[in-house]
């Protein structure tokens, strides 16, 4: 038994427009050097695919083809029924004919072999082929790497990993819809993000409704400092944090010292270590805020913050954290670590860049950063990054 060349040329074929899919248009002749097959013959069967509705051609100088539903709405057996037909393995599965048909034992093994390439056909989709390739290419990119240079900057940023792109792929394209509007296009936008949203709170041992989407990490940071001291200016104007903090942090506090606000610095020990002490020990009568980064992106330090979290509740402070550099990468529990607020960037575990989250306890007073309409619940304004 073997497949024809149609069936095999053509998913070849498919799967070069499942790859560039979102993108440009893709000219014939790129797809056939691209996966060695003929000009003419890659027309014949790109003409069967049009006609059967699963590409379209676009005309003009930057014409070629596209597919016509997203990647994971196309089932290999579409592509299959549409060139070879039915796969069959024996003549016998449907010769009603034959006189031995009803007790034949080989018969059923022809049907059981039949039936699971028929599982397989239906059940694998154009998404689930660029996955698998994108991780062949992945483990051969990395073997190339590993002789010309090692990134060794993670702590920096991160690569969006392919199942993750894959995942995005449908809500720039398919799924477009303003979440905010009141059509059906929209409910399923939003719909997407109370996914995520149901995501991140697991990751956090949180409720969905506590996790509100930015911009990203330093957009978090900044809403969580700026948020509480002007929402709480009243009950006192004292910030604590700490020396060794990202600038998205210490930055937020010289502007807070600019407005009003107190701000103590803390020291840590040759290991990058807050001692929970000195935290006690900076706490005034004024002190409604402090903000301890989880995990240090210069050594990797992870700090106290379980030990921390818990003064700040004994004091009835509120505590925050810029975990960006440990979600993730360790296990988080915002209850049982006394968290009130935290900070998180995508981009530093495998996902896009400009798309963060703050966590914030319920009952936690907090202004707006960013005014405007009432997206995240009338806390953030701007329409949402649907496919971040």
């Amino acid at each position: 038994m073997k497949l024809s060349t149609k069936g095999r040329y053509g998913v070849k074929a498919m799967v070069d427009l499942a790859i560039n899919y979102g993108g440009e248009p893709v000219p014939i002749k790129s797809v056939a050097e691209r996966q060695n097959i003929s000009d003419l013959y890659l027309e014949q069967l790109f003409a069967q695919l049009r006609k059967a509705g699963l590409i379209q051609s676009v005309r003009g100088a930057l014409g070629g083809y596209v597919l016509s539903r997203p990647p994971a709405k196309i089932l290999i057996s579409e592509i299959m029924n549409v060139l070879e037909g039915s796969v069959e393995i024996s003549d016998c599965i449907d010769d009603t004919n034959c006189i031995n048909m009803d007790y034949c034992a080989t018969r059923l093994l022809w049907v059981k072999i039949k039936d699971s390439i028929d599982q397989v056909l239906e059940s694998t989709t154009l998404a689930d082929i660029v996955v698998d390739y994108n991780k062949l290419r992945e483990k051969q990119e990395g073997v190339k790497m590993d002789k010309e240079k090692v990134y060794m900057d993670y702590a920096a940023t991160t690569y969006v990993k392919p199942e993750v792109a894959t995942e995005m792929l449908p809500f720039m394209q398919e799924y477009f819809g303003n979440p905010s509007s009141i059509y059906s296009l929209s409910h399923q936008t939003q719909l997407g993000i109370d996914k995520a949203r149901e995501r991140v709170a697991k990751s956090l041992n949180a409720s969905k409704d506590e996790i509100y989407f930015t911009g990203g990490g330093s957009e978090a940071d900044n809403w969580a400092l700026k948020g509480i001291a002007f929402a709480n200016k009243q009950r006192g104007n004292h910030i604590i944090t700490t020396k060794i903090e990202h600038h998205a942090i210490l930055h937020a506090c010289e502007f807070l010292a600019k407005n009003g606000f107190e701000i103590t610095y803390l020291p840590v020990d040759q290991y990058g270590f807050v001692d929970p002490e000195e935290v006690k020990k900076a706490i005034t009568d004024k002190t409604i805020l402090v903000s301890v980064m989880f995990a240090n992106n210069e050594i990797g330090t992870i700090e106290p913050i379980k030990e921390i979290g818990a003064i700040c509740r004994e004091k009835k402070i509120f505590f925050h954290t810029d975990a960006v550099q440990a979600v993730g990468h360790v296990p988080i529990d915002v209850k049982e670590m006394n968290i009130d607020l935290l900070s998180l960037a995508a981009h530093k575990f495998y996902g896009p860049k400009g798309v963060g989250a703050l966590y914030i306890r319920k009952g936690v007073k907090i202004e707006n950063l960013i005014h405007g309409g009432g997206q995240e619940r009338n806390r953030r304004a701007g329409t949402e990054n649907i496919a971040g």
